[in-house]
Parts: structure tokens; sequence; C-alpha cells
């Protein structure tokens, strides 16, 4: 017999899959209703913590019209994925193993020019800020923020501007380098 937490971590799993499902097939009820009032968004999401990147792809999927294609837990891997999968947005983590998130981001900006960079990071340091947006990020969303301003950074990046959250490091985004 199974002891209560281990029960309630599969009841937890079965109303994430069932949720997600649930926006899934709301979206292919929009799709086959319209199709061109629908923009598709693929997402690759490439963080340290397995925990993190389903946390990530539950929230993401739940939103009409976007795919999670992939999700990577080091740098070298997410830029493989990446050129196989071409997503429109890479919610990356500024730190990787293998390769870290300047890296991986110039080397994904240098492969895939129509693929956006989201980095996800705890550091809230303009150091940090100025080398991912020298590498190419287009975005640049704090851990510490709620979902729903990495949901907003996505949809910006999807759409080519650029998204910083929190609001106050736009300034110094925009002393660093011209979006």
């Amino acid at each position: 017999m199974r002891p209560a937490s281990c029960k309630l971590r599969l009841y937890r799993d079965w109303y994430y899959r069932i949720a997600a499902a649930f926006y899934r097939y709301k979206f292919v009820g929009a799709l086959l209703s319209n199709p061109k009032d629908v923009m598709l968004t693929r997402v690759l999401i490439a963080d340290e913590h397995p925990i993190a990147c389903e946390g990530l792809t539950v929230h993401l999927e739940a939103q009409p019209g976007w795919s999670v294609v992939a999700e990577t837990h080091n740098g070298k891997d997410a830029v493989v994925k990446a050129i196989e999968t071409k997503p429109d947005v890479v919610v990356l983590a500024y730190e990787l193993p293998l390769l870290d998130g300047v890296e991986t981001t110039r080397l994904l900006r240098a492969e895939l020019p129509d693929t956006e960079v989201l980095i996800f990071t705890i550091h809230n340091a303009e150091n940090v800020l100025r080398y991912c947006l020298d590498a190419g990020a287009r975005g640049f969303v704090l851990k510490s923020e709620p979902m729903s301003r990495l949901v907003e950074g996505v949809r910006m990046v999807a759409a080519h501007k650029p998204y910083f959250a929190p609001a106050g490091i736009e300034e110094t985004a925009s002393s660093c380098r011209t979006l």
C-alpha cells in the first residue's frame, strides 16, 4: 500500500496533466474554428533544475497556442535541441552546466537568428543583464517575479519585442544595449 504522500503526489500529477490537456483541447477547438486567429508559439525551456522545467512546462502549455517543444538541463543540450526543434522562444536559465546562459545565448543567436532568448534567473545584477543582452538575449525575467511576468515576457519576445521584469531594470537594459 502506498503512503499518503505518494497518493497526494500522484493525484497532483494527474490534476496538472488533466488541466494541461483541457487547455490543449480548448486551443484545438479554437484552431479548428478559425485557424487565422491563433498563433502557434513553440517554446524550449532550459533550466538546471528538473522540477523548475516541469513547473514551467505546465504553466506555459496552459497558454492557448503555446507548446513546449523541449526541456533541457544544460546549455549544450539546449543548443542541440533548439537546432532540432527550432523554437520561437528559448526560456534560458543564466546558470547552466556545460555552457552558461551567456554562451548558450551566443550560440543560439548564431545558429537560429529568428529564435528569441528570454533569460530566467535569480541574479539581479547589472553586469549579468549586460552580459546577457550583449550575447543577444531579448528579455530578462527574475525568478522571484510572478508567473504572469514570465508568460508576458514569452509573449513579448515571441513578437520580437524586448521585455524586462522587474520594470526597474528596463532603464539599466537601455543603457546596456540598444535593442
